[in-house]
């Protein structure tokens, strides 16, 4: 594995700067792609199939080369052999002359010219007159020039090249081409735009393109953008294919209300083939300068990312601040399999004011494990090491210092039909405040249970589990250090499946019809006494229709006396098995009161006893009315006073990447009334619209807004995006202005907007990729 490459990396090197290119190495990076139907009528004009392949043909850039592209199904058949051709020659098979319409081709090369002296004693190929040389790799026309007939060496004067994998062109004063690999460029030109557009050029006075090391070398370069020259770098390295190189990125520069003025200027090391680190010198304007080094590597069992971030004498925080992190991922055997996630701030407001995402500076706490796991066949133990630093506004957690973690399911030799199910953890709490009650939990919950499949369509699981827990608690004050809870749970799940075929507008169709009874009875226990170091309860959703407890963790088994009923109905395309309509429709009916309760200080738990003898009501919709659109509805009301508890309406059209509508709106009594809007649409051919709308309805509010265009040509592209949210409800609007300038082909300037799309709009893809 150690020659194997690990993610891609772009840069241009200037001496001992920079500017930039690309964009962030990963590790496997696969690129999935639908088929997408156009059947919807839009206001909005999209491009035909015809506009569509008229644009692909105007980005070629140099069209008047491309059809001297060599054929690989011509070179193929020639073989071994060299087939010439012209109007008339002259001369004998040591020293000839081809005029008029001349070609040479073989397996690897073709040569056209109108007039070719063919030396054999020189080893020489004389070339004058409309000369072009084409290859797999690159085609070039010149006034006149020679190269070798038995070897690859030439030169070529007063030419114009084309590299169709790369979609460069450029002119040169003189070519000479080293070999089937190597060209040496003098006087030259380089971009990749078509030769009506010419937005962005490269004039160097010489250029080197190396195919085996993939890159480019130039010297005394002037940058122009239409005709004016922006830049001049004495020396400049490029990437002309996909391979990594060490060399300086191309600084970001940005601006925020909380630090200013923000440039980043980041050194990528390519170290080796499955290692790489990259250091990054940032100045923030009302901070000071940080230094920040991400180190990464993979090997053949293990993959991982070390991160440090450090900046001096924060001049608004008037302290010290840094940020470590450490993430690796390993196979230590075939069932034995490590996983470590560190993450150390030095305060707790660290992620907000210096983060570079949405989602790291919307982060509450940060995670500080480490994993060790067994997984064979139906046995998995996990071993873990686990705390959590919590961030601005959120108290401490406890600390697993361990957990381990023992899982089974396993059905009988004798009887198919019967499954054992073993559950058991033991975990010692620790906790920073000497205030509180730490200790050992132990957890143990085997179960048996029994498959009735006797009838089609028909299916019955009894299932009986009985959960022992214990603490051995220390600083829980006067009482008994030593507590312990035991019960039995028992449960019985049963369905119907029951089908018919149809056909809707000469579409066959199957509708399934599912109802479905679970019934649960967890005697009550008297859990007051209990600590609550890891648990809480549960949202009421359709999920918690099937579930045994209520609350998460251990320190809480919920008493049940309980029949949830609930009916789901599908249909089906018989012809591409696509889920076109689903429904789900449930309740939990109780026949006594619920009165386990936490009994903690947390107002987001219900610590009050439950005594309706019915659930609210839950029902589920998602409509798929082409492939192209989605609809969802989720909604929980109260059938005694007939109100509304949660809503969810979702709806997604997405046609390509370039088309992509979100509308959706949120609602949970007395805390969310939210609408959220965004999408990316394309206006024309070349130029998208991007944005999102996130509006507190409860607050009036917008939590965030986001507009933008985007303009992607050829051989370059621009995005102007604005930006307003807010982290919470007690801090300022934060508002910002994003620019992002790409030449295709040579760099990309700018903030890394696409991740900022990602994070904010569901399902958005890169449109520049």
């Amino acid at each position: 594995m150690a020659n194997r490459r690990i993610f891609k990396k772009f840069c241009l090197s200037v001496g001992p700067f920079i500017i930039f290119l690309s964009t962030p190495g990963v590790f496997a990076k696969e690129k999935l792609e639908g088929k997408t139907t156009s059947t919807q009528k839009s206001l909005i004009k999209i491009p035909t199939k015809k506009a569509t392949k008229k644009i692909a043909q105007q980005c070629v850039a140099a069209p008047s080369l491309q059809p001297y592209i060599l054929d690989p199904t011509i070179s193929a058949a020639m073989g071994t052999k060299t087939k010439l051709s012209a109007d008339k020659t002259h001369g004998n098979r040591a020293k000839m002359t081809l005029e008029g319409k001349v070609q040479i081709i073989s397996a690897s090369e073709s040569v056209k010219a109108d007039k070719i002296i063919y030396d054999e004693k020189a080893n020489r190929l004389s070339m004058s007159g409309n000369v072009i040389i084409s290859n797999k790799d690159a085609v070039i026309q010149a006034e006149s020039g020679f190269k070798q007939i038995r070897g690859d060496y030439g030169e070529v004067e007063e030419s114009t090249y084309f590299f169709p994998e790369r979609n460069a062109r450029g002119s040169a004063k003189n070519i000479t081409m080293e070999n089937k690999t190597t060209y040496k460029l003098k006087r030259t030109t380089y971009t990749t735009c078509s030769p009506q557009s010419n937005v962005w050029q490269l004039k160097a006075s010489s250029l080197k393109l190396d195919q085996v090391k993939g890159r480019g070398l130039a010297k005394n370069v002037v940058l122009r953008i239409k005709k004016i020259p922006v830049m001049y770098l004495p020396v400049i390295t490029f990437p002309i294919d996909d391979r990594r190189q060490s060399g300086f990125l191309v600084p970001s520069i940005g601006s925020s209300t909380r630090s200013g003025s923000d440039v980043s200027i980041p050194y990528y090391w390519n170290i080796s083939p499955n290692q790489d680190a990259t250091i990054t010198s940032r100045l923030l304007g009302k901070r000071g300068y940080q230094m920040s080094n991400e180190y990464r590597y993979l090997h053949e069992n293990s993959r991982g990312t070390l991160g440090l971030e450090y900046l001096p004498n924060d001049r608004k925080f008037k302290d010290n601040r840094n940020f470590f992190y450490f993430k690796q991922n390993g196979k230590l055997s075939e069932y034995w399999s490590t996983s470590v996630n560190i993450n150390s701030a030095s305060d707790p407001s660290y992620l907000k004011d210096l983060g570079s995402s949405l989602s790291i500076t919307s982060a509450t706490q940060l995670e500080r494990r480490i994993d060790l796991q067994y997984t064979r066949r139906q046995w998995a133990v996990l071993t873990r090491i686990q705390n959590y630093q919590p961030l601005v506004g959120i108290a401490e957690s406890y600390q697993r210092l361990p957990q381990v973690l023992l899982t089974g399911n396993f059905h009988s030799r004798k009887n198919p039909k019967v499954f054992y199910h073993t559950y058991a953890e033991a975990v010692q709490f620790e906790h920073d405040d000497s205030s509180k009650a730490t200790g050992l939990r132990l957890d143990l919950k085997p179960g048996i249970s029994y498959r009735v499949f006797n009838h089609p369509g028909f299916y019955m699981t009894p299932k009986v589990s009985y959960r022992y827990t214990e603490y051995q608690l220390e600083n829980q004050g006067p009482g008994n250090n030593s507590l312990s809870r035991e019960m039995p749970i028992a449960s019985i799940d049963a369905g119907m499946f029951f089908d018919r075929q149809f056909r809707f507008r000469k579409t066959g169709f199957m509708q399934t019809l599912e109802p479905r009874l679970f019934y649960l009875y967890v005697p009550q226990r008297d859990q007051d006494n209990l600590p609550v170091f890891d648990t809480s309860q549960l949202e009421f959703d359709i999920n918690q229709l099937f579930r045994e407890n209520r609350f998460s963790g251990a320190d809480r088994q919920a008493d049940a006396n309980q029949l949830t009923t609930a009916i789901t109905s599908r249909f089906i395309n018989e012809e591409t098995g696509l889920e076109k309509l689903r429904m789900t429709l449930g309740q939990i009916t109780y026949f006594d009161d619920r009165t386990v309760t936490l009994n903690n200080t947390n107002p987001l738990n219900n610590n009050t006893i439950e005594t309706d003898n019915r659930s609210d009501a839950v029902a589920e919709i998602s409509w798929t009315p082409r492939t192209t659109q989605r609809f969802t509805a989720r909604t929980q009301w109260n059938l005694d006073d007939s109100s509304t508890k949660v809503s969810l309406l979702e709806y997604q059209y997405r046609r390509d990447k370039r088309h992509l509508l979100n509308v959706a709106y949120r609602f949970r009594e007395d805390s969310i009334d939210q609408t959220d809007i965004s999408g990316v649409w394309g206006l024309s051919a070349r130029w998208n619209a991007i944005g999102r709308w996130n509006y507190s309805l409860r607050d009036k509010t917008t939590l965030e807004g986001l507009a933008g265009i985007e303009y992607n040509s050829c051989c370059w592209a621009l995005r102007l995006i604005g930006r307003t949210y807010i982290r919470n409800f007690n801090s300022e609007k934060e508002n910002s202005v994003h620019l992002q300038f790409v030449m295709k082909g040579l760099s990309k300037v700018g903030t890394q907007i696409g991740s900022l799309f990602k994070s904010s709009i569901i399902g958005y893809e890169d449109t520049l990729q």
